[in-house]
């Protein structure tokens, strides 16, 4: 008996010993087959992309695994070591784990958990792209407006890292713009976290406020300016900004002048 597998002989009608030529008996070690499912921890969803091996005690590989199958189709019955190799895109790989193959059909479900998301966002000024902005100020939402962060401010070097982010679509909406500089167009820069993209990179600019600056001098003596001339500024629009008087040295500064168009006009 040898595998649970027995071979008996019989001579019918036999007094004495039978002569026979001799008989050889191969008993193959039992084999099974493992089919292997991969799916995301979260959803429940099949996933492909993936390989895994099956290690036997002394780290031999008995078998790969991946979406088209098990490679050689069947090993031989007993306890192996389960590792995934690689994983698919966006996925961490699983745990090890001790499994045991035995006659027949092996089913198994492994679950992967996703790669959390990261976004890294730089700040520069839209007139001089080397300078990135430090106090940008913003908020994370998701799709549907929910705020989940808010008072996220770009470092010294410009930068905002925001990471552990769920799969889904998101935006960064600016709330302040850093000293010096002004938001225009849209507040709001879309990204979505996702297995083809689990970091995002985004580059955002904002516009620095502007000067204009008006001298008055005399029109007989070009080199005597003139104190206390009083002047109102309009931008393109013919909206009134600000009413200006002229220093002792004849001079005008208006600050804080977003991009644009404008004129002074003397009262």
């Amino acid at each position: 008996t040898a595998n649970g597998f027995s071979v008996s002989y019989t001579a019918a009608d036999q007094e004495t010993s039978l002569d026979s030529n001799e008989v050889r008996v191969n008993l193959d070690h039992p084999k099974g087959v493992m089919a292997l499912k991969k799916v995301d921890a979260q959803s429940g969803e099949e996933l492909a992309g993936y390989e895994f091996c099956l290690l036997e005690a002394d780290g031999t590989v008995a078998a790969t695994l991946t979406d088209q199958g098990m490679d050689p189709e069947e090993v031989r019955t007993g306890t192996y070591l389960l590792r995934e190799t690689r994983a698919p895109e966006g996925y961490r790989k699983a745990e090890d784990q001790t499994v045991t193959i035995q006659t027949g059909l092996n089913s198994l479900v492994v679950r992967d958990p996703r790669i959390p998301g990261r976004v890294s966002l730089v700040k520069k000024d839209a007139s001089d792209q080397t300078l990135t902005l430090e106090g940008a100020v913003f908020d994370l939402c998701q799709a549907d407006g929910t705020r989940i962060r808010e008072g996220l401010r770009t470092d010294g070097d410009g930068r905002l890292l925001i990471e552990d982010l769920e799969w889904g679509s998101y935006y960064l909406e600016e709330v302040e713009a850093p000293e010096g500089h002004y938001l225009y167009g849209s507040r709001k820069t879309e990204f979505t976290i996702q297995a083809a993209a689990t970091s995002v990179s985004l580059e955002v600019t904002n516009r620095s406020l502007g000067k204009a600056e008006l001298v008055k001098y005399d029109a007989d003596q070009p080199e005597l300016w003139v104190e206390g001339a009083e002047y109102e500024l309009y931008n393109a629009q013919d909206r009134r900004l600000g009413t200006y008087r002229t220093d002792r040295n004849g001079r005008i500064l208006a600050e804080g002048l977003e991009w644009g168009e404008y004129y002074f006009v003397e009262k």
